[in-house]
Parts: C-alpha cells; structure tokens; sequence
C-alpha cells in the first residue's frame, strides 16, 4: 500500500468519525438528550474496527511498498553507479581521444611550421644562391683579368668582356686570320699548335698551366703581349668537366720593362759618363760598380777594379773608408765628408758623398761620388787674398755700406759713407742694431724688406726711405748680399743715395700730370666743338628739312592729296633721322648711356643714325653684350664712332662693315670701309683722329692696328684684353 492508499484509509476513518459525530449532533439537536444506545454503539465500534483493519491493511501496504520502493532504490542505485562507471569510462576514453587528437593537431601544426620554417629557409638560400650568383656574375666581368671558362667539350660557357677585348678572334679559338698568319705565337716568334694550347692540355691532360707568355696580333696588325695561364676543373670524383682560363693584357708591362732596361742603359751610360769619380760598393764592402773617371784615377781600367774588396784597393787607407761605408749601411743616414787625395796631378781636395741605395737584388748598397774641389779649395785662398782688396773697396766706396751679423742684426763694421750719411762717429755705430739707430721713416718698409730677404736670400734695389736727423729724409735702393765674415754668417748691405733723382722723378711726374689734365682739357674741348659741328650738320638740317617739308605740306593740303602724302612721308623720314641722330649724340654726351643701355646697343643706334643721315649701307655684327668694364666700353664706342666718321668724311665710303666679336681672352673691333684708302704711315697735319684713337686703345692695355693703301679702302682693328675676375 502506498502512499495513496494510506491517505484514502486516513480519509475513510475521518469521513466515518465525522459522520458519527454528525448523527450525535443530530439527535441532540432533536431529542434535546444525547441517546448513546447500543445500535449507535455497534455501528460505531464497527466503524471503528473497519477503521482500524483498514489503517492497518493501509500500513502493510505501505510497508510492502516501501520495501519494493528501496528494492528498487538500490536496483536503482546499482544501475546508477554501474551506468556512472560506463560513463567514466565512456569519459576516460574520450578524455584519451581527445588528448591524442589534440597531441595530434599540435604534430601536425609543428610539421606545417617546420614546414613553413623550411620553405623560408629555401627561400633565403635561393635568395642568397641568386645574390651570390649576381655577385659572381659581377665579380666575374669586373674581374682586372679575363677569365674564360670552357665546358669538357671545349665549348666556352662563360667569358667576361675583358677577354672577348684581349683575345679577340683567339677567344673562339681562331688559330689564324684572314691571310693565314698565327694569331698568337710565342715570345720568340715561334708559332703555337692547338695540343700546347695551355686550354688544351687542362682539357685533355688535366695539367696546369701558369707563366705564358704570347704574342698575339690584333686586328690593326699591331703585336700585343699576352699573359696565359689555365688548370682543369674537376667534379667530386676527379673527372675533368671543364677548364678555366685567365689572360691578362702585359703590353704595357713588357713596354715598361724595356723603357726600364733603356732607363737602366741610360743610367750606366750617365754613371759611367759622370765627370766626377763615381763607385757602388755592396754591403760587404765589394766594388760592383765604377765609371771611367774613378778607374782613371786609381791609375787602371775598370776590370782591375771590379769584384774587389775596398782593402784589396786601397791598402791600409781602406780601415776608415769601410767604417764609413758601414756606418750609412747601418743608419741610412749620407755622410758629407771632405776628403784629400794624392793623384798623378798633385793633391786634390774631395768633397765626398756617401748614401744608402737600394740594389737590383733589393739589398742595400753603398754609392760613393767624389766631387773635385780643388778648384774652390784655391779659390778660397784667392778669396782671402782678396779681403785686403774688399776692404779697400769697403772703405772708400761712394755707397754707405754695413756688415751686419745676421744672427742678431748688430752691426759690425761700417764705411765712412755711412757716417757721413748719419753724421755719427763709427765708434758708436758698431755694436748697436740698425733699429736702435732708428733712421727709419716707416717700420712696415723695413719688416717687408726683411721679409724678402729671407724668403730669396738677397735683395738688389730695395728701395726704402730713412730719417736721418729730424725732419732731414733720404731715400736709398738698399741691397743686401750674404757673405761669411771670420767663420760668421753676416749681410752685406749697401745703400745707394737716389734722394736727388727721386726729387727729378717727381717733379717730372708732376709736369706729366700737368701735361695729361691739358691733353684731356683739349680732348673734351675738341668733343665739344665737334658735335657742334654734328649738331650742326645733321639735326639743324633735318630740322629745317622737317620745316620744309610741313609747309609744303600746308600748301598743297586743299589743292593735291598725293603731294601732301608724299610731303609728310618726307617728313617722318626725316624726324626718324633726327630722332636717331639725336639718340647717338646723347651717347656721345652722356657716357653713362652705356652702362644703362649696353654698348651693343649703343653701336646700333649709332650705325641706324648713320645711315639716315648720309644713305650708306652699313653692315653690324655683334656678339652679345660683352662682359667688360665700362671704359672699355667707352673706347670702342668712341673709336667706332670715330673711324665711321673718317670713313664718311675723308674715304668717301658708300659702304661700312662694323664687327664686334670675342677672340680668346679678348674682345675685337673692326671697322671695314670701301673708300679711297690712306696710307697709315703718313703725317697727316690737323687731324688727331687715328693719334686718339691708338691712345685710347693703350691706355686700357690694348692694340689698334690700321691696315689701309691707296684705292684699297680701309680696315681699322682694336683689341682689348678681357680682364680676369677674381674668384670670391
């Protein structure tokens, strides 16, 4: 009985009870006195049994059916626990899929890294295989010698251009050319088979091949010198599979060594020619070398000398010779040495030179030459012979001379011209230094001609400028002359008086001035007066044409148009003739036109004025604006309006060529006319046109050059140096 049936019995007894607690009430309620008879008696103690058999039926069931419902828990449970251990199983076994499959994927993730690891790294290496290939490439046709490389069948698989250009048609392997003669042979000129072929025998034989040296002759006909080497190339199991060859190009070189061996001829035709004794000794003290002067002077020839030590020569006298020769061995440093020597001429005096040279076998040796000073050596005794002589010429010379001590600038002796030019006793100029006389008018003067004195040595001619007293001032071309006094290195200096010439030089100068300020009055006085005469000439005529031809005009205005027309043509013409006259006589009066407008200009408007006023042809050819100060401009203006004036007024020229072009580092003017010519020699009276002309030209460091004869016309030529501007 389960839970159900408990509670319906519970239910049952409860419904019972209440019924019989509702029938009490009941018969109270009526008889008004309980009646508890038997009836109501049993039917309630039946109830009561009913009851109870049920409640107790009610829990057996229960008590059946809590048993089955804990059979059932633990059938329960067990399948429970059974089916947990399947699915823990179950799980565990999944757990392990799981696992190997994830142990699985990180494989197969690890394989694509590697395998991604691997493609970068092939593709870096055939990156760097491609870069090493450019740089072999490159390093192969940069190469300073050619290469060639020939595969096993002798076919060539690569060469670099160096040797296509050395080789030439021998690079393919051409034996000869067009006429059948060799194209390589050897240095003999004996001809070189294809088997000896360096290539070859590293092809066929496998041997290597360095040193060669060939003659080859190229397309001109002209023999080169190749140098060729070659070797096999081998694979891992020592199969030939190719060969390699180098040329190199050793023209220059073999040319080289035979300039070097006419250096060496020439140097022994020199050394043996040398006018002094000359010998080369090695470094044990053997003469190798000797010229001719040396051997003379030991009394023999050169095969007596040649081969023998210096001891086998010159005896007992050899010991200081050799300590000598050792000591520059050992040091590198030359010895100076003056030396005496008995000869079949007397004694001789030599000034001995020993250095350190390098060998042909690039061992050092010793080079010893002999200068004779016996020439000087009498010399000195006649110079000191002569110091008497000096003196004299010292002492009574017109020039003020001092000696003066050049460590020091102290004076040690002076003339007597010298105290008569500073009118103090020579007791108290010597010993004392020139600064402490103080005869200098300006110092700077004194530290320049110090200053060039010591960077040539000497000075002739110096001029310099001296106060001897207050206000009392001298001007002197000084000199000064090295020379050895007792052993002491001293200047000679001598100083010639020019006070009175430079007083006549500048008087002179003044009167040039003078001179050049009155040329240049009647220069500008003779420009006034002639364009006076220009203005006269052409602008007063057009004027006047202008006039003219305006009242012809007015005229004939009411009576013929065609008149009046042809009139004021004549008019204009005229104004634009005056126009351009005016224009170049404003140049000429106003110089600075130039600057502003260019002297290229300047010459057009002046050639235009010239044709309208005198109707000739005139032909202008001009470079661009030259690059030239303004006064050069101004001369050629000038002399270009000048020799176009002559050619109008004396060559009656009908035609005029004007050319202004650069030639080299100068600037050229040309006036060509057709006139009668002249002859440029001549003296022409009055006319100072051609003088200013040249003067113009040479005042500004140029030439003018007139070349003309009678009926041959005229040409005038200016050239003008351009003048260098310095860099900033």
């Amino acid at each position: 009985m389960g839970k159900s049936g408990f509670r319906t019995a519970l239910t049952f007894a409860a419904a019972v009870g209440g019924f019989l607690l509702l029938d009490l009430v009941l018969d109270q309620l009526i008889g008004g006195v309980p009646a508890f008879t038997l009836p109501h008696l049993f039917l309630s103690l039946g109830i009561v049994l009913t009851s109870f058999v049920m409640v107790s039926q009610s829990l057996e069931t229960r008590r059946r059916a809590e048993q089955v419902l804990r059979q059932a828990h633990d059938e329960l449970g067990l399948r429970v626990r059974q089916r947990t251990a399947e699915l823990e199983q179950s799980n565990a076994s999944l757990q392990a899929e799981i696992a190997e499959r994830q142990r699985a994927e990180m494989e197969r993730m690890r394989s694509l890294e590697q395998m991604e690891n691997e493609r970068r790294h092939a593709e870096k290496l055939a990156a760097e295989l491609q870069l090493t290939n450019d740089m072999l490439h490159a390093m192969f046709d940069t190469l300073p010698v050619g290469m060639v490389i020939l595969d096993s069948d002798g076919e060539i698989a690569m060469a670099n251009q160096l040797a296509r250009v050395i080789m030439g048609k021998a690079l393919t392997g051409d034996a000869t050319d067009e006429t059948g003669t060799p194209l390589l042979c050897r240095m003999d000129g004996s001809p070189i088979y294809p088997a000896d072929m360096p290539i070859n025998r590293a092809l066929r034989h496998g041997e290597i091949t360095t040193g060669l040296e060939v003659q080859m002759r190229r397309a001109d006909g002209n023999l080169a010198f190749i140098y060729i080497a070659a070797g096999p190339v081998r694979d891992g199991s020592g199969c030939i599979t190719g060969a390699v060859k180098i040329v190199q190009d050793i023209s220059g070189l073999k040319h080289m060594e035979q300039a070097l061996r006419q250096s060496e001829e020439r140097y022994r035709t020199q050394f043996d020619v040398f006018p002094e004794p000359s010998t080369v000794w090695d470094h044990t003290g053997v003469l190798i070398m000797q010229n001719l002067v040396s051997a003379s002077n030991l009394g023999g020839q050169r095969e007596e000398f040649i081969g023998k030590t210096a001891r086998q020569i010159y005896g007992d006298a050899a010991r200081g010779f050799m300590d000598r020769l050792n000591r520059v061995l050992e040091t590198g440093i030359s010895e100076n040495l003056e030396d005496v020597f008995e000869s079949a001429l007397g004694l001789r005096h030599l000034w001995t030179t020993t250095q350190r040279i390098r060998n042909s076998d690039d061992q050092f040796a010793i080079q010893v030459i002999s200068y004779d000073i016996t020439t000087r050596k009498q010399a000195e005794l006649a110079l000191r012979a002569s110091e008497e002589k000096f003196a004299t010429v010292f002492q009574f010379s017109p020039d003020a001379i001092v000696i003066v001590r050049a460590a020091d600038g102290v004076l040690m002796d002076v003339n007597a011209e010298v105290v008569k030019l500073l009118e103090q006793p020579r007791s108290k100029l010597i010993g004392k230094t020139w600064l402490e006389l103080s005869p200098l008018s300006d110092l700077r003067e004194y530290e320049q001609m110090v200053a060039q004195f010591q960077e040539h040595g000497q000075i002739f001619d110096y001029e310099l400028n001296l106060e001897i007293q207050p206000g009392v001032k001298v001007t002197v071309l000084v000199s000064l002359i090295p020379i050895q006094v007792g052993g002491a290195a001293c200047v000679l200096v001598i100083a010639h008086d020019i006070t009175t010439r430079k007083h006549s030089e500048e008087a002179l100068l003044q009167v040039q001035a003078e001179l050049a300020l009155g040329i240049q009055e009647r220069t500008t006085l003779q420009e006034r007066q002639r364009l006076a005469r220009e203005l006269h000439d052409s602008v007063s005529q057009v004027l006047y044409g202008i006039s003219l031809g305006a009242h012809t005009a007015l005229t004939l205005i009411d009576s013929d148009r065609a008149k009046v027309l042809e009139a004021l043509n004549y008019v204009i013409s005229l104004a634009q003739a005056g126009l351009a006259e005016m224009r170049a006589l404003i140049f000429e009066l106003r110089p600075e036109s130039l600057e502003l407008e260019g002297l290229v200009k300047a010459l057009s408007k002046q050639t235009a004025a010239l044709r309208a006023r005198h109707g000739i042809e005139v032909e202008l050819s001009v470079c661009d604006e030259p690059c030239v100060p303004l006064s050069i401009k101004e001369a050629i203006y000038r002399i270009t309006q000048e020799a176009m004036q002559n050619a109008i007024k004396h060559a009656c020229s009908n035609q005029l060529d004007v050319r202004l072009y650069h030639e080299s580092n100068s600037l050229v003017l040309e006036v060509v006319d057709n006139g009668i010519g002249f002859d440029p020699e001549a003296l022409y009276p009055g006319h100072l046109g051609l003088r200013s002309m040249r003067e113009r030209a040479v005042n500004l460091g140029g030439s003018l050059e007139i070349v003309s004869a009678k009926g041959r016309g005229a040409q005038i030529r200016a050239v003008f140096p351009i003048p260098q501007v310095e860099p900033v």
